[in-house]
């Protein structure tokens, strides 16, 4: 499965202090703060990895195999210029979502002084997607509530922003087909609604194929954006329904959680399982407090926030593999 942003926090029962400025040009070029540094070296290597692995996974045709599994391959994906042409659209298309969904968040932190981590990719050896997304962590975990709303969802706005042309275009181009692929994909209703708005000719037993590397990779972004703002634990969604409801934003993560189980045992589909432990063993059900829950959203920001909650509606794939 894919998991992307987790912004961390934790609880703290101090008074709130002076907020760290977030790291600036200076202080990296500074050659002072040695921590600083090593992250960027490991945000670029990471950043440089990701970009390989889903170039293999886009030259590949998005198998359910691992890198290395087939010696051959490796020569036949950069030798074979359809192959090449394909990894490096999907690369581009799926990494500039990545990193617009990652830099809406952190440029949210420099805006707002918090300290946080550089982005940093997932790489990941398999030849679907390339990727489990990427991850941004507060340094400092006293945000406040409008504070915390803004970098909570920066984030999914940001992708949406790029998400939409690109499946846009990928809708527009890819090629229908009669036959059902090896590996059957499910769509999530945003995607179904631009292909009955762009492909209104598409007959009733056709589909669209998959091959395409700007289809595949809005698909994946809106597994990715569809995912980070269910409103559960510390996903993005569950940023912004703390920061709405307050304490109340963990009852609705409660049955959110206690939803998403019965709906896993009803349907008999247990991919999303490891998902569930994650966010209850490792994260928690509960969303921590901000360093002032009392600061007041405003109308601007309560109803953009609430506008938010249909994201996952449109975006999330409850069954990506049919």
């Amino acid at each position: 499965m894919i998991v992307d942003e987790l912004l961390l926090s934790t609880p703290h029962d101090e008074p709130p202090i002076p907020q760290p400025r977030a790291y600036s040009r200076a202080d990296l070029n500074s050659g002072h703060p040695p921590r600083v540094q090593r992250r960027l070296r490991r945000s670029i290597i990471l950043f440089l990895v990701t970009c390989l692995t889903t170039f293999y996974a886009g030259a590949a045709g998005w198998k359910a195999e691992f890198l290395g599994q087939d010696p051959a391959f490796w020569n036949a994906a950069w030798e074979n210029s359809n192959n090449r042409e394909r990894g490096l659209e999907y690369m581009a298309s799926v990494m500039a979502i990545l990193l617009a969904h990652e830099m809406g968040h952190f440029m949210m932190t420099v805006r707002h002084r918090i300290a946080a981590t550089l982005p940093i990719f997932l790489p990941f050896p398999s030849l679907f997607t390339g990727t489990l997304g990427a991850v941004i962590a507060l340094d400092d975990p006293r945000a406040s509530r409008k504070q915390l709303f803004d970098i909570g969802i920066a984030g999914p706005l940001a992708g949406l922003v790029l998400i939409i042309p690109v499946l846009c275009y990928g809708i527009s181009h890819a090629k229908p087909t009669m036959a059902h692929p090896t590996l059957e994909l499910g769509d999530p209703l945003l995607v179904q609604m631009l292909t009955d708005w762009l492909r209104p000719e598409l007959g009733i037993n056709e589909i669209l194929e998959k091959q395409n590397p700007w289809l595949m990779a809005g698909w994946v972004g809106c597994l990715i954006t569809g995912l980070n703002m269910l409103p559960m634990s510390q996903l993005d969604g569950g940023h912004v329904i703390y920061c709405l409801f307050g304490k109340w934003g963990n009852v609705i993560a409660r049955l959110t959680l206690f939803a998403a189980m019965g709906a896993i045992i009803i349907s008999n589909y247990y991919l999303w399982t490891v998902m569930i432990i994650l966010l209850t063993v490792v994260l928690g059900v509960n969303h921590p407090p901000t360093s002032d829950d009392t600061v007041p959203l405003g109308r601007a920001r309560t109803i953009l926030g609430c506008l938010s909650l249909a994201i996952p509606v449109f975006c999330f794939i409850p069954r990506p593999f049919l």
